[in-house]
């Protein structure tokens, strides 16, 4: 029983011999001569044995034909920009309407002007050339010693006040005038002018406040605001004026006087 199964097995051998060695053969008749230039050999896989009879050639790789790359586009030339629309011309601005004539600005009643004569009265001539000597108004001067003193260069108040122009001891010190000169008319008008110019520079050549000060003095003025609430002292500034044709009430604003005259 043996004996046989060997012998079969071993005949089973040869016939696996014989059919792969008929392989073999068959195969290496399918393999086409050498070319002159020969092919580089393939690797041989890890898997079959260096020395193995069968060979397997890679098939060469799909060669994959070029696709026609397409012609890249052409810009169109650019066109040249249209011409820019002129703009319109902006348009002309109304004329403003004129402003009304606004009335010539007074001159001040201070100033010294060319039309000026000599005051009348005493002490006209010397009252004109001390006026002008300051720029002063030589009416205006000649009514300030009216009022104060009536044109009497003996004068004197009872509050102490000397000469012409009425100058108390203390304001005739302060613009040069010594206490022996106090009833010297020339030089009583003299300070008299220089304490009126220098009230009409700190009052901005305000005459009612100028003649407000000149009586009941600068601080209280100062103090006020204006001319003090003094019956005398008001009565002063509306004397003056009076003497010199004019009003101490103050003018209205010009549209006030320009809606007075339609209104008429």
């Amino acid at each position: 029983m043996k004996r046989g199964l060997i012998r079969s097995f071993a005949q089973g051998t040869q016939c696996l011999s014989v059919g792969a060695l008929t392989l073999g053969l068959g195969f290496g008749t399918l393999v086409p001569p050498a070319t002159s230039t020969p092919a580089a050999p393939a690797e041989t896989p890890a898997s079959i044995p260096a020395n193995s009879a069968l060979q397997v050639e890679q098939p060469p790789a799909p060669v994959t034909p070029m696709q026609a790359q397409a012609p890249a586009p052409q810009t169109p030339p650019a066109q040249p920009a249209p011409p820019a629309d002129t703009p319109a011309p902006a348009p002309v601005a109304a004329a403003p309407a004129p402003a009304a004539p606004q009335p010539p600005p007074r001159p001040s009643l201070l100033h010294l002007l060319d039309s000026h004569n000599i005051p009348a009265g005493p002490f006209g001539d010397l009252i004109y050339q001390v006026a002008a000597r300051y720029s002063l108004n030589p009416h205006l001067l000649a009514a300030i010693v009216r009022v104060e003193s009536s044109f009497n260069p003996r004068a004197l108040s009872r509050k102490g006040a000397c000469g012409l122009m009425q100058l108390l001891p203390e304001t005739a010190r302060r613009f040069g005038l010594r206490r022996k000169d106090l009833f010297d008319p020339a030089k009583n008008l003299e300070a008299g002018a220089r304490y009126l110019k220098w009230l009409s520079s700190r009052f901005g050549e305000d005459p009612i406040r100028v003649l407000a000060a000149y009586n009941a003095g600068e601080g209280a003025v100062q103090r006020y605001g204006g001319v003090p609430p003094y019956k005398e002292t008001r009565n002063y500034v509306d004397r003056i004026f009076s003497l010199l044709g004019l009003s101490s009430e103050p003018e209205p604003p010009v549209a006030v006087q320009q809606d007075a005259a339609l209104a008429r």
